[in-house]
């Protein structure tokens, strides 16, 4: 990423890029993640990982969003499931600008409504660090990162499984079609 687009999507936060193409960090006391490139690099996702507090009030998420994506054209999803704001819009012209606009705007919705940081997978108010899910980046707590993990271990073992069955398959179609053709031939000599 140019640092002049990460400078610009920092502003006075303590955000890092890190890895790369991705910023993340805190602003305001919220989680952020940006990652530049995403679909194909036609895209842009921000995510801020939060849920309602015991004092949530104020105007509905929904109402929120749907004024986000009013006041900018290139946003082609804005949505929360309850523990993460997720925002996609396409990478074209001056993004930059408009990603820490859509972050100041949401992190300020989330602080005056009463929604606090969690864990982006359980909504858990625990310590989360960034993780990379395959391929998905996001703030996992840690017995969330280590049962996805085990998870997707898990797929790995059954698919590799999987690809032993068809291995032996193809070995005994082989064998199968070479003793047919060998009984054809024995056949044929009678």
């Amino acid at each position: 990423m140019k640092k002049t687009v990460a400078d610009v999507i920092r502003g006075n936060d303590p955000l890092t890029e890190r890895p790369k193409n991705v910023i993340q960090g805190t602003v305001s006391g919220y989680t952020v993640c940006v990652m530049a490139g995403v679909g194909n690099g036609t895209y842009w996702r921000v995510v801020v990982d939060a849920k309602p507090g015991s004092a949530a009030s104020g105007y509905s998420m929904d109402s929120f969003l749907a004024g986000l994506r009013e006041s900018n054209k290139k946003i082609t999803e804005a949505v929360y499931d309850g523990k993460r704001v997720e925002v996609i819009l396409r990478a074209s012209g001056k993004v930059a600008g408009q990603v820490r606009e859509i972050l100041d705007r949401t992190v300020s919705y989330l602080g005056l409504n009463g929604y606090v940081t969690c864990c982006g997978c359980c909504g858990e108010e625990v310590p989360t660090v960034l993780s990379s899910i395959n391929g998905a980046m996001d703030f996992l707590c840690d017995s969330c990162y280590n049962r996805m993990c085990g998870e997707l271990e898990a797929n790995r073992l059954q698919i590799a499984e999987k690809k032993g069955n068809l291995i032996t398959g193809l070995v005994g179609a082989v064998l199968g079609a070479l003793l047919g053709g060998i009984l054809w031939v024995i056949i044929y000599q009678l």
